[in-house]
């Protein structure tokens, strides 16, 4: 209990340190879209430049993520990111968090597009988002729900 009080206030100040309060920095946001409705992406593990130095915050896994975003095998996501990544890798993850199935974006600039597998893999119930940044690096997931189309 005491170590992860201890690691919680370890990440509260490094994440404070990283951004002045109520300043979110853009690599920081994600949105997922999907069937008329948009989430956004649970912020896990990132680093981020700040003053020549690079400022990480390490997160547990699997993340506690909000809302859950309604796919189907052979459907789309469409990823609006805050700032333009230079490296995206995706994979559909079970609830541990552990990669299932490798997938690609196709698209440029602050926009990409997901083409699910036609048969979605057995526990794929997460979307995992690393993302690439000229100044760092940011993992995301977002909660996935099957339905029939």
């Amino acid at each position: 209990m005491f170590r992860a009080l201890t690691a919680a206030a370890v990440l509260t100040v490094a994440l404070s340190a990283a951004a002045p309060a109520g300043e979110r920095n853009p690599q920081h946001e994600l949105l997922g879209s999907s069937h008329h409705k948009t989430l956004r992406a649970t912020l896990g593990t990132h680093c981020t430049a700040q003053n020549g130095a690079f400022r990480c915050a390490d997160y547990a896994y699997p993340l506690d993520t909000k809302g859950r975003l309604p796919v189907h095998g052979g459907g789309r996501i469409v990823l609006e990111f805050g700032e333009e990544p230079e490296e995206i890798d995706l994979s559909l993850r079970d609830r541990r968090s552990r990669s299932v199935h490798e997938l690609t974006a196709r698209g440029t600039g602050l926009r990409r597009t997901i083409r699910l597998p036609r048969e979605l893999p057995r526990g794929s119930d997460r979307l995992g988002v690393f993302v690439g940044y000229e100044r760092g690096d940011a993992d995301f997931e977002i909660d996935l729900k099957r339905h029939r189309h």
